[in-house]
């Protein structure tokens, strides 16, 4: 943590490690010289999948071995966390969404998720992947981008998920805006709050309106449309070719960066037409990668990309930062997007039909209650499509 500089290490007990007894239920007693460390967990079962769980005041059982059936669901692991005022992230998410994250989102039952971790967010899902829809289309990033388009509010948190000599600790990494002196609580609020940028070489700073990220910003088009005015810059160890600005998905600003300290900056002002998120992203250009067969599913390899090859890491990243969003809401009215919300439709229906058809349930009314609540977060999902409307039906 010294020779990183990371201030904040969370240490994740599991059911491959053994490392329990090192669990404290608070900050453990190995901090010291501004460094914090907390033994917390991450929850695993494989098909579902997988859980960091933060702040933990005693670890959520099982755990060692892993669940032998798949239920009970996640949500009973989120509603435990939160209880003890923890925080829940899906892990390695771009290339790990299972099967019950889209009902974990319904259920609102997500604080964030590790967007930057293990794989390239630009990836597509490696695990499950059967399970998610037009998969060839839909990497990482953009799964994340439609849970957005729908209205939900999910932080962009990363993890090294270190666990070979292979990777550096703190490699990927999410900074947090901590209001006041820092403490590891200090730190849990502002991942909550959403003010966070994730990043494995760029630093980003972005505002709206002066606001930072995770902010929602009310707005009224009762006289006109609403402008409101973007900042964002970027400074990076390592060069990238993009700094760019999206809006629910959608690039509607972008620089090039130039100096030997790889600068960007741009500085905009945006009419807003309707409710929406807006954020900031700087990355390295990965179609070179992929033209010299780079697999970036692959998880050690000897060498490939610059980033790998400077940090001595072997996996395929590439440079890659992210903020989270600042939510700009008009006249009152919801994000929504009626083709996104169908998507999560269709993903739950793939589902259902698992676990219908493959999932292990210890007896009968488990699989009933997993389907019924399977079904509810589909009908939250459809539900919001309705909100939207359907694309060129009045």
């Amino acid at each position: 943590m010294e020779a990183e500089d990371l201030d904040v290490a969370n240490i994740l007990t599991s059911d491959f490690t053994s490392d329990q007894d090192r669990f404290e239920g608070k900050l453990s007693s190995e901090s010291g010289n501004g460094r914090l460390i907390y033994v917390n967990q991450e929850f695993r079962n494989h098909e579902p999948g997988h859980l960091c769980l933060l702040n933990l005041k005693k670890l959520i059982e099982p755990v060692k071995e892993v669940r032998p059936h798949h239920h009970p669901l996640h949500l009973t692991v989120c509603d435990e966390v939160h209880r003890q005022g923890g925080y829940v992230s899906w892990a390695h998410f771009p290339s790990w969404p299972g099967i019950e994250c889209p009902l974990d989102v319904a259920m609102e039952k997500l604080d964030g998720l590790e967007i930057l971790c293990v794989l390239e967010p630009r990836d597509f899902p490696t695990f499950m992947k059967h399970v998610v829809p037009e998969h060839e289309s839909n990497d990482g990033l953009r799964l994340w981008y439609r849970y957005l388009n729908c209205g939900f509010r999910l932080t962009a948190t990363a993890g090294t998920d270190k666990m070979t000599t292979f990777v550096t600790v703190g490699a990927n990494r999410v900074f947090a805006q901590v209001e006041g002196e820092l403490t590891y609580q200090g730190w849990i609020d502002a991942l909550k709050a959403g003010r966070t940028f994730i990043t494995n070489s760029p630093i980003l700073s972005f505002t709206i309106n002066g606001h930072p990220p995770g902010i929602s910003v009310p707005l009224s088009s009762k006289r006109r449309k609403p402008v409101v005015e973007i900042e964002a810059a970027a400074e990076s160890q390592l060069p990238y070719h993009h700094l760019e600005i999206v809006c629910n998905g959608r690039v509607i600003a972008e620089a090039t960066p130039s100096g030997s300290k790889h600068r960007a900056r741009i500085r905009l002002e945006h009419p807003v037409h309707q409710s929406c998120w807006i954020a900031a992203r700087a990355f390295e250009d990965i179609q070179s990668y992929r033209a010299k067969g780079l697999k970036f599913s692959t998880v050690h390899i000897q060498e490939g990309t610059l980033h790998g090859n400077y940090f001595g890491t072997r996996r395929p990243e590439t440079v890659f930062a992210h903020t989270s969003p600042v939510y700009l809401i008009t006249d009152g009215r919801p994000i929504r997007s009626w083709d996104d919300a169908q998507y999560y439709v269709r993903f739950l229906d793939r589902a259902i039909q698992w676990l219908r058809t493959e999932a292990k349930f210890a007896k009968d009314s488990d699989k009933r209650s997993s389907i019924e609540a399977f079904q509810t977060g589909r009908t939250i999902f459809q539900r919001r499509a309705e909100e939207a409307g359907q694309p060129g039906v009045p």
